[in-house]
């Protein structure tokens, strides 16, 4: 009895992928940032174990010293962007490389607000990216990419309304580079849709 008992909790496992493994903050940050300049691989054997491992060590990292990891849009909305890897893995949480249980505290519900307001149509793919890994990586990259350009107009927009002038003027002309980054992410969208109805 004891041994069909542990082989159904190794099929359920098997079932619902690998846990995420436990690393080092210096290892997550390392992969997290190959993750966010699109040169970690997440669709290997253990890509997506070790994101999430990351994820969750880089997190409570942070939560250690009082700080919600991932961020979107400072409060302080600075012209300058927010961390390419704070978008890449809000991102990630959207289309499902990321679990809401693998981000720490507030952050679940910060990473929440910001799919719903800026990557609700991810929802239409989430979960898939085990049947079109390579085509949910690229999307995700499409994602980052348009989540940065939106912080950005977010962060210009407030800082023209403090100050206006030439401020004002290069908010709206950052607007086409959001956009264009709404384009490439729709694009990438259609192509993974497309794979996942494919199969």
């Amino acid at each position: 009895m004891k041994m069909i008992a542990a082989a159904c909790a190794a099929l359920a496992l098997a079932a619902c992928g690998s846990a995420p493994e436990a690393m080092s903050v210096g290892e997550a940050s390392a992969f997290l940032a190959r993750f966010a300049a699109g040169e970690a691989d997440v669709c290997g054997a253990e890509g997506r174990t070790h994101l999430r491992g990351a994820v969750r060590a880089y997190g409570q990292e942070m939560a250690t010293h009082g700080v919600a990891w991932p961020q979107f849009n400072p409060a302080e909305a600075r012209a300058q962007g927010g961390s390419a890897t704070d978008l890449a893995v809000i991102a990630a949480f959207s289309i499902g490389f990321v679990e809401r249980g693998d981000l720490i505290g507030a952050a679940q519900s910060a990473a929440e607000q910001a799919a719903r307001a800026h990557l609700a149509d991810m929802a239409r793919v989430r979960g898939g990216a085990v049947q079109a890994c390579a085509e949910f990586a690229a999307l995700n990259r499409a994602a980052t990419g348009y989540m940065a350009a939106v912080e950005r107009q977010e962060a210009l927009s407030a800082f023209a309304a403090r100050n206006g002038g030439a401020a004002h003027d290069l908010a709206l002309v950052h607007v086409q580079a959001v956009r264009r980054a709404e384009s490439d992410l729709r694009v990438a969208l259609h192509v993974a849709e497309a794979r996942l109805s494919a199969r």
